[in-house]
């Protein structure tokens, strides 16, 4: 069975150009995403949006994509 609901992609990365790229490649492609710019704006995003995907920048300021994904794996979306 065929599922036609487009993926959910949360794409995060400090560099808000790149996000914003990204956001209309893969919208264009038709996934639905959404972006962050830091790992905490991307827990809360990740909390709300439940995404099947998520692209993550491992080097950023502030939190890193390392503990971000492990923020993101404890929260057992």
């Amino acid at each position: 069975m065929r599922n036609d609901t487009p993926s959910r992609i949360l794409v995060v990365d400090d560099d808000p150009r790149l996000c914003e790229l990204l956001d209309d490649v893969l919208s264009e492609e038709g996934y639905g995403v959404v972006t962050a710019t830091s790992g905490q704006a991307a827990l809360a995003l990740a909390a709300k949006t439940r995404p099947d995907i998520v692209l993550l920048d491992v080097v950023m300021s502030g939190m890193d994509g390392v503990v971000t994904l492990g923020k993101l794996r404890e929260q057992s979306y």
